[in-house]
């Protein structure tokens, strides 16, 4: 079965990139982005928990806010946000 496929277009510059994982596991690496002119920034992740008293992990819980990708040609970008 292959695996989905992931599109990005800036319609600024018309920079383009199609990518599709050629693994077992349809997993991309976030590489491929950047050797296509696009760029993943670092995901804003929001902690919810005092960190300075955490004695267990599971005692931090974790959100996705938001993920950026940026055309390295021109700067335009797109924010995929709300992972709830």
């Amino acid at each position: 079965m292959k695996s989905l496929q992931i599109q990005i277009k800036c319609p600024n510059c018309n920079k383009y990139c199609e990518l599709e994982s050629e693994t077992l596991g349809h997993t991309l690496n976030m590489n491929d982005f950047y050797q296509n002119g696009f760029t993943i920034g670092n995901p804003e992740i929001e902690v919810d928990g005092d960190l300075e008293e955490i004695t267990d992990i599971d005692d931090v819980e974790t959100t996705l806010k938001s993920v950026r990708i940026e055309c390295q040609e021109c700067g335009n970008y797109i924010e995929l946000e709300d992972w709830t």
